[in-house]
């Protein structure tokens, strides 16, 4: 069995925990197979790596950890209680079948600044978006990901409060918002895969402008600059500045499978990581 934890920090790989296959040969011919076999496990390793970094040079950066499988069982060196959390694009291409099986879990009485929507998901304030649950619904939000235009308030012709298709380019501070709303509502019933969740919402940012401040905070604050309060009434300069601590928060521990785990280190929980919590329905406030 063939375990790796690799913390990357400024470029530097670390490998660790690399266990030879038991070699029911003795002698130098099984010192020779350990040895052999250890070289295979580098070489996976390094090959793992290779293709993490040229995805994403920001790696490097990032504590990552990798588990492997062999055919005499599974060694995991991932910690089977690292976060979870999905970006826009990981959210269309990693989460799809996550929000067609577990939407109704997430959203059964999600409640937006003091209404429960049973089965929908709504972003803004005094001007709203919607996606509701149905599968029409929620391949209209899949499609709808990435929203990477430029950072703004919705406009009265965006506020969809019936149903209706998202706006086709809302921005990308709606884009991150519902992304936000999506790790938080999914982390709350705890139906993340991995792990099943954390509340999200109670961990606090560890650096930049909003240091010091919960999640739960920049989502109200976001969901209310979405829906047409000024970023200056809350200490952004503008939009895209909410928009870059937005996109920290749902990159912090992003998704790319079942075998790699990835902190970025850009926010603290707020209890020691381990068995999840019971499930409670998400809120905002």
């Amino acid at each position: 069995m063939v375990g790796v934890s690799s913390p990357l920090f400024q470029g530097r790989v670390l490998v660790a925990g690399i266990h030879s296959a038991k070699i029911a040969a003795g002698g130098g011919m099984g010192m020779f197979k350990s040895l052999h076999v250890k070289r295979i496990a580098f070489t996976i390793i390094l090959t793992l790596w290779s293709c993490i970094l040229a995805c994403n040079p920001a790696a490097a950066n990032e504590y990552v950890t990798v588990g492997l499988a062999n055919s005499t069982g599974v060694a995991f060196a991932v910690p089977a209680y690292t976060p979870v959390t999905f970006t826009q694009l990981s959210w269309r291409y990693l989460g799809a079948g996550l929000l067609y099986s577990r939407w109704n879990y997430a959203f059964k009485n999600f409640s937006f600044y003091g209404r429960v929507r049973q089965g929908w998901l709504y972003a803004g304030h005094r001007l709203t978006i919607s996606c509701e649950g149905s599968r029409s619904g929620i391949t209209n939000l899949i499609r709808w990901f990435p929203q990477t235009g430029m950072a703004r308030s919705l406009s009265m012709t965006q506020d969809f409060v019936t149903p209706a298709p998202l706006p086709p380019d809302a921005g990308s501070l709606a884009g991150e918002v519902v992304a936000l709303t999506l790790n938080i509502a999914f982390n709350d019933t705890r139906v993340m895969p991995r792990h099943p969740g954390y509340d999200l919402e109670n961990f606090t940012i560890r650096q930049g402008a909003m240091r010091g401040r919960t999640v739960g905070y920049v989502w109200d604050v976001a969901n209310r600059v979405l829906g047409g309060d000024s970023p200056l009434r809350y200490g952004f300069p503008n939009h895209q500045a909410l928009v870059d601590v937005l996109k920290a928060i749902n990159s912090n521990y992003e998704f790319r499978g079942y075998l790699v785990c990835i902190d970025r280190g850009y926010l603290v929980p707020n209890r020691p990581l381990g068995p999840p919590d019971p499930p409670h329905d998400p809120h905002i406030p």
